[in-house]
């Protein structure tokens, strides 16, 4: 049996309502890892749209973000329904502002390219 999800417009955040996470995140000690990942994750989740599966299945190598057109590519093993796909983040400043740096301090910890994006640790 499949379930069947209602969603309300209370059930979804408004413009203003990410935009106010979002501050909030930005606001945390940016030296804090913590405060870092939870900016890195919100930015994957509510920026890019990727879910869950996605994010924790992201690799360094599947973040283009030195091409001229940056942009996540979603590898079919961790993609819905198995097919790929890409999130442009040359339209997303604020998204490839937030994985450049991230991406940069997961190489400076001495991640190569198979390593998670996203280690939760």
């Amino acid at each position: 049996m499949t379930a069947i999800w209602k969603v309300t417009e209370a059930d979804i955040l408004s413009r203003g309502e990410v935009e106010e996470i979002w501050l909030q995140l930005c606001l945390r000690s940016a030296r804090s890892r913590n405060a870092r990942q939870s900016r890195v994750i919100f930015c994957l989740a509510a920026f890019c749209g990727l879910r869950v599966s996605e994010i924790c299945g992201l690799r360094l190598c599947d973040a283009k973000l030195t091409i001229p057109r940056p942009a996540l590519e979603i590898r079919p093993q961790i993609a819905k329904q198995h097919r790929r796909r890409s999130i442009p983040l040359w339209r997303l400043p604020t998204a490839l502002a937030c994985l450049l740096d991230w991406k940069a301090r997961r190489q400076e910890q001495g991640a190569c390219p198979q390593d998670y994006l996203e280690p939760l640790t």
